[in-house]
Order: C-alpha cells, then structure tokens, then sequence
C-alpha cells in the first residue's frame, strides 16, 4: 500500500515497547507497511554512546556559601563521598544533579519525607547559582570529556569526544540561567547528554522504576498517536482505487513480513529446545551426583573428599592471587600519593610557618608601628578569617631594607634648608611645580613607613624568600595547594587503611589455604587424586567423568563445588525461561496468522483498502489515548498528586480492555530487566535470588527462592533501587549517573551491588555518600 513516509522518531525506544505497539496496531487492523512507518524509531541501546564501562575522573569546585572541593584524581566507575554529619556531602550531590541538568520537580516524591533536599535543590542551590554563585563540574575519561562551568547566573557546557571534537551544540555553549524558562531549557539541553538518577533516603524501587517506564512508554504512545493522525490524514487525501504495481508491492512486504516472522518462530523453537537440553543434562547431573555421594566405597569417597578439597583450595588461591595485585595496586597508588605528599607538603609547610610567623610579628609589634599601624590591623583580622590574599601582597616591603633608610635620610637632609620656600618646576597645565616643603613631607612619610617595616624584620624577609622559593603569589595559589596537600594527606591514609585490611584478609587467606593442605601442597594432592582415581572401579570412574562432563555442559566448571539447591535454582529459570520464550513464539504466531489473513485479503481483492485503514488508525488512535491517561494517572497516583477510586481505573482500562493486560506484562518484563535480582543476606554470605518477575500495580515481586521468613526488605530492597535506577539509560552520550544519598539500611550489600554497578556498560558512574564520624575530612576516592 502506498503510505506516508514519517521521519524516525528521534528517541531509542525499548524493543519490548515498539513490540508491544507493534501487536496493538496489527491487532487493531492496521496493515504491516503502515505499522512499520508508524514504530520507524532510533534503534535503542542500553549502551551510552562515549563512556562504555570506562572509568572516570570527576571533579566538583563550588564557591561560598557552600564552599566544595572534590577531586577523585584517580578514575574509577563507583566513588564514595565519606566524612562527618554537616560536611556538605548531600550538598555536593545536589550540586552535581543540578549541574547535571535534573529535573527536581520530577523526582521529589521520592527524595526525603521532610522535603529538606528538595528545598535545598530548588531554594538554595538553583537560586544561589542563578545570583552569580560560581561553580564548575569535570567529568574526564579515555573516551570523552563533559565541562560545566557556571559563573554571575550563566551556564558554559562543553562536551568533546576521545579525539577532543566538540559534539554539535556543546562547544562551550552560554546558557542563561536567571530565569525558571532558562533553567527548563538547560534541562531540555542536559537531557541530550545524561541520565541523572538521585537517590534519596525515601527509596521505593518498584514505584520509582514503574513510573520511568509509564512516562517513557506515555511519551512513546503519544508520539505515535501523532503520527498515526499524520498517516490518517495522509489516506484521507490518496485518490481512490490502487494500481496492480501498488498491489503488488504489498503483498511482497508482507511475504518479508512473514519470512521474518517465520525465522523469528524457529528461532524461539530452537533456544526452547537448548533450555529443554541445559534441564535434562541438569536434573540427570544432580542423579549422578548423589549417586556417588551415596556410595559407601570408602575410595570413592575418599577421591570425592580429594576432589572438593581441591577446588576448595583453588577458589582460595584465585581469591589469594587477586588480594595480591590489589595490595600491589594499593601499593603503588599510596606511592604516588606520597610521593605528591613529598612534593607538596614541605611548600606548604614553609609558606604557612613564614606567614604565621609574620601574622605574629605583626600581633606583637602592632602598639609600636605608627604609618603602617591601620593595614596591619586590618591584616590581623584578615588572616584571622583564613585570608592571606593581603599578607601575601604585604610581604613585597621585605624589598625595603635599611639602605632605603640611609637614603632617605640623606635625602632629607640635604633638602632640609631649602625646603620652605623651594619651588620644583615639574611640568604642570595647572600648577608651577611642586614646593619642597610637600616633597619633604611625603619622604617624611616613606621614612616612617620604612622604619615601621624594618620593626618586623626578620620575619618579614623570611615570609618573603618563603613565598619566593614556592612561587605563589595570590591567595587563590595557597588555597589550591592547601587544599591538594589536605586531600592528599586524606588519600594517603584511607590508601593505608585499605592496604592494611587487604594484606589481613591476604594473611587469612594464606592460612585458610595452609589449614586445608596442612602438610601437603596443591600440586602433591593433584598427584594423590589422580592416583586415586586410576585405582577406582571403571564404574566409578565413568561416574566421576559422567558429574564432569554434564557440569561443564551446563555451564558449572567447578563441577566438585557444586551446590544442588543452586542447579535446582537455575533449573526453575530455565523453566521460566521455557515459558517466556513460548509466549513470545505465541505472540508471533499470532503476528504470523494475521500477517496470512492480510495477505489473503489483499490477493482476493483489486481495489485498495484505504478506508479500512482510516478506521483501523482512528482505533489505534482512540486506543493510544486510553493508553497514556491510563499510565499518566498511575503515575499521578504512585507520587502521591492525585488520590481516586480505584473505580476510575478500572473505567479507564475497560475502555482498552483487550490491550490491558499485554500492556501490564511489557511494563513488569522491563522492570525485571531493570532489576533481575533481589540481594539477600544469608548465614551463608550475601547472595543474589532471580526475580521471576514484577507486579508494579500490586506493587509485588516473585522471588521463588525466598525462603520462610525471609522478605524484601532489611536492605535488600534499597539495593535493588540503586542497581534498578542505574539500569536506567536513553543511549545518552554519557550514560547514567547515579548519586546516592547515604546507603546506611543497605551498607551490607555495599560491595555486591558496587560489583554488579561496575558491570553495567550505560553507568558513566556511581557516587555513594556514608557518614564516617572519623573522618575528620571529606573523602572522595574510588570503590571500583
């Protein structure tokens, strides 16, 4: 059929939504051509287009009131922002959101129940920074490089890609930032760029997760519900009846359609039949398994004991070799850092002792200066404040010294006799020279002002030779060193703190490996096994290489540490997986059935099918419609804008009733996409337990591996919305962000879900904030 051509819709969009969509609109009886052109979108990726899972370098500097200084100075994928209560650390993430472009209004039902962080965001930070306060944000890896720089209410974005080539749009482009309209169209801008997740201490992942995905799908709804009146229209306007070329371009489309569709099918037919393969090789595994572990031959159960001991020891061996190169890597980071300190810390001390020791100079002399007796004070109360902008510039006097002295009363002197009726003929419009008298005057002045210099010596001049030898000459230069110097002294000891747990837990290690050989070594038990194993009975040995083969058949190379309830586990998502995969052959067998009954109608008739159309799109349109208010008022609902009888909902679905469920299934297989896994903390460790899936309006999940008594929450629960808020990604340039404010109900599962953050390739990274009452400074440093 001839159709409209749109353009591609500009935004990536989820494959299970243009799927979803896609089954609506041929259900509905619009024809596949037209669906195809209606769903044409940018293909979506999860992966951002610069960052890719590489580390970052990040860097935050804000002025008063909220003085911030923040520099990882090594890359990393996942910081810690660590220090005491009242130190600016929920301040600096805000900071960085909003210089990242987020929308506060958007994510306020889910920051704090006192609003203090949103009334932070939008009442101090925004404000502040709309009044000229300066600030200024460096995002740096290997592949790009993201400059934002505000100063007196005025944005400067740069973005440049590995070869240092601005992006269109983003070569260090002034937005205006004085108004609420220019803060939208910043955020407009900084949407192209990032996604930026905050989490805040009032965390409810399935509500937070579900309304991203209803908005991105409402959005997506609507987009088509526009284009579908464009097609309609387009339709309208066609003359009547169609050529046999027309027809037949058609019906070759929808044979594509269906080989398509057909290859789709046998591909699913194929993965059900590996997944029905895994199971068998699984369940007849664990057979042969207990089989030996049932034996009562005392050599086999020997060699069994043999075999575990062995991949028991080699587990701990890897994890021994792995604590080994992060003591060496720690090592030679604590290195630099020190080496830093070695270079920085000897100028800073000099350059401090010799303005103190000034400061006091002046403290004691003050009641004995005379001309310089006012700029002292008001140096006093200068440095008193941390500022030594002044001091530094007074120390140039020390170039007075007592030659200056005999000079000038040499000078004085000599003119001395003439001094009261002398007139000096300078060159002058308005004057005829300057009297001798004024001259003595101001000599009079530079002798007292000499003599007042010369009563702070030595201090002065070893306050100067100080600032020379260091070379700084503003305050700005002594505020940057001091605050490197700090930071390092910072690094330096959480680096030695982090070596030292790491050569303990090597240490541990070590005699953990030592207390299972006792006197034997790895490679002498490898012997003694295989001995053993030679001496066995050919039944058993067939048994033993029967339990190998199935395990490294399944996926399990470590076939001796096998635990079964885990097969038993993967077995139940292989199940899962069966059932998925048959209902998403069911859905296109369905696409192929009416894909057939489409072509059928169009070969049996000679006339175009424009009008069927025209209706098919005024349905899909209506259908659209329900849609995205079905989806708007859950949103409204789950942030707590709107409150209604549940009757109103269902009003609203019955109208799309045919669609409501399809709909509901997509939005809970995202969701499980989002976040797979639900983290729990067991006797045994820390363990990941898959979620077989999500029910965002019951607001429920079904984790088959819970056991009795055990529930979502202790933590788990804000683990899952940390890792299913960074799953979030538009293929933005950059990728996600996330800031977590404070982690402290999910501290335990800290580094498993810091492990699985540095997996996902769309994070550009991840900043946890944790109160530390040691610490007596800020500290920001790499945890992955």
């Amino acid at each position: 059929m001839q159709t409209e051509k749109l353009s591609e819709i500009p935004h990536s969009i989820r494959d299970e939504y243009i799927g979803l969509l896609q089954d609506i609109a041929i259900s509905e009886g619009v024809a596949p051509d037209i669906t195809e052109e209606l769903l044409k979108a940018k293909q979506w990726t999860e992966v951002s287009t610069f960052s890719t899972g590489k580390p970052t370098v990040v860097k935050v500097s804000v002025d008063k009131p909220f003085p911030i200084v923040l520099d990882s100075q090594d890359e990393g994928r996942v910081f810690e922002l660590a220090g005491q209560s009242d130190r600016n650390k929920t301040t600096s993430l805000i900071y960085m959101a909003t210089l990242l472009g987020i929308n506060w209004d958007e994510t306020r039902p889910f920051l704090d129940r006192d609003d203090k962080v949103y009334t932070t965001a939008t009442q101090r930070v925004c404000r502040a920074l709309s009044q000229g306060q300066n600030a200024q944000l460096q995002i740096k890896s290997k592949n790009y490089e993201l400059s934002i720089v505000i100063t007196n209410g005025c944005a400067t974005v740069s973005l440049s890609d590995e070869f240092s080539r601005f992006l269109p749009d983003f070569n260090s482009r002034p937005i205006s930032l004085t108004s609420s309209e220019d803060w939208e169209e910043y955020r407009k801008l900084m949407k192209t760029v990032c996604d930026v997740q905050f989490v805040g201490k009032s965390r409810d992942f399935i509500g937070q997760v579900s309304i991203e995905e209803c908005k991105d799908l409402a959005l997506f709804c609507k987009i088509v519900l526009d284009r579908a009146g464009l097609m309609r229209r387009y339709l309208q306007n066609l003359p009547r009846g169609r050529t046999a070329h027309e027809l037949n371009a058609e019906i070759s489309n929808i044979k594509i359609r269906l080989a398509e569709v057909k290859k789709e099918i046998d591909g699913f037919s194929h993965q059900i039949g590996g997944y029905q393969r895994l199971i068998q090789d699984a369940q007849e595994l664990i057979a042969t398994y207990r089989e030996l572990e049932d034996t009562h031959n005392t050599e086999i159960r020997e060699v069994l004991r043999r075999l575990k001991l062995e991949g028991t020891v080699r587990n701990q061996d890897k994890k021994r070799q792995d604590f080994e190169r992060r003591v060496q890597d720690l090592t030679q980071e604590l290195e630099r850092v020190q080496q830093k300190l070695r270079q920085d810390e000897p100028r800073y001390t000099s350059l401090k002792v010799g303005l103190e020791g000034l400061r006091a100079k002046i403290s004691n002399e003050l009641k004995n200066l005379s001309i310089l007796s006012d700029l002292c004070s008001q140096l006093l109360r200068e440095t008193t404040n941390k500022d030594y902008g002044s001091l530094i510039t007074f120390c140039t006097y020390a170039l007075v010294n007592d030659e200056t002295l005999t000079l000038l009363d040499s000078i004085l002197e000599v003119t001395r006799p003439f001094s009261k009726a002398l007139i000096i003929p300078f060159d002058s419009a308005s004057e005829p020279g300057m009297k001798l008298n004024d001259l003595e005057k101001k000599l009079s002045a530079a002798r007292s002002m000499t003599v007042d210099i010369q009563k702070l010596n030595p201090e002065l001049a070893q306050a100067y030779q100080a600032i020379q030898t260091v070379q700084i000459s503003t305050a700005y230069e002594l505020r940057r060193l001091e605050t490197e110097v700090t930071t390092s002294q910072t690094i330096a000891t959480n680096k030695s703190r982090l070596l030292e747990e790491n050569r303990e837990e090597l240490g541990v290690i070590n005699q953990t490996i030592k207390s299972l050989l006792r006197d034997e070594d790895f490679k002498s038990l490898k012997v003694r096994i295989d001995e053993l194993r030679q001496a066995l009975p050919d039944e058993y040995k067939a048994l033993l290489e029967k339990v190998e083969r199935l395990s490294n058949g399944i996926g399990y190379n470590e076939p001796w540490q096998l635990n079964l309830s885990d097969i038993q586990a993967v077995i139940g998502h292989w199940h899962d997986r069966i059932r998925e995969l048959r209902d998403s052959m069911a859905t296109q067998e369905k696409k192929k059935s009416q894909l057939e009954d489409r072509l059928f109608d169009i070969q049996q008739s000679s006339s175009g099918p424009e009008s069927r159309q025209r209706e098919a799109l005024d349905k899909l349109q209506t259908i659209l419609g329900h849609i995205v208010e079905y989806l708007e008022e859950y949103s409204l609902r789950r942030e707590g804008k709107r409150l209604y009888d549940p009757t109103e909902l269902a009003q609203i679905t019955g109208r799309f009733s045919a669609h409501v469920e399809k709909l509901d299934r997509t939005i809970n297989r995202v969701i499980t996409r989002r976040c797979p896994v639900m983290y729990k903390n067991r006797a045994s460790g820390l363990v990941r337990l898959p979620v077989k899936d999500y029910d965002f309006l019951k607001e429920k999940l079904n984790v088959p591996d819970l056991q009795d008594g055990e529930w979502a929450g202790g933590g788990g629960d804000s683990a899952m919305t940390v890792y299913g808020l960074a799953s979030r990604s538009s293929g933005s340039p950059i990728g996600t962000i996330l800031l977590v404010d404070e982690f402290n109900d999910a501290e335990t599962f800290k580094r498993i879900v810091c492990d699985d953050l540095a997996d996902l390739e769309q994070l550009a990274f991840a900043i946890f904030v944790k109160q530390d009452p040691d610490l007596k400074d800020l500290s920001f440093e790499v945890l992955k």
